[in-house]
């Protein structure tokens, strides 16, 4: 077996066992990743834009965290890097002021480890607001 198919038989896995998405939403997320759509980048789907930055992008979650989030997006650069620490200046600079600004919306900054990122090579947080009562 390819280390390929173990990886995303694993991704499944996780997907499915564990997940802050509702049963609906993780279903749809699993045929995706069956499809092997992983390999196109789904944040940079223009469509779901919400925000755009100079060096940044809020976008749609278009699998959200709804089992706990009333609103789910995705924080992003425009370019494709993997790790914060090849950030340039002005992209973590930039970073920082939207955290600081443009935060009031949401509850919660999510960010996956390694063991956990479905898309590892385009770093990104997810940004959710608790469901309000």
């Amino acid at each position: 077996m390819s280390t390929q198919k173990i990886q995303k038989d694993e991704l499944l896995k996780k997907v499915k066992k564990v997940t802050l998405r509702s049963e609906e939403t993780a279903e749809r997320y699993v045929e995706f990743l069956e499809k092997g759509e992983k390999l196109n980048c789904i944040y940079c789907d223009r469509e779901l834009f919400v925000k755009k930055f100079k060096h940044w992008v809020i976008s749609e979650n278009r699998f959200p965290y709804d089992k706990i989030s009333e609103l789910s997006h995705i924080l992003y650069p425009k370019r494709h890097i993997a790790e914060e620490e090849n950030f340039t200046d002005d992209e973590r600079e930039e970073l920082l002021k939207i955290k600081k600004e443009e935060m009031q919306d949401y509850d919660l900054i999510l960010e996956s480890t390694a063991n956990s990122k479905s898309r590892p090579d385009h770093f990104h947080l997810h940004l959710l607001r608790y469901y309000r009562k």
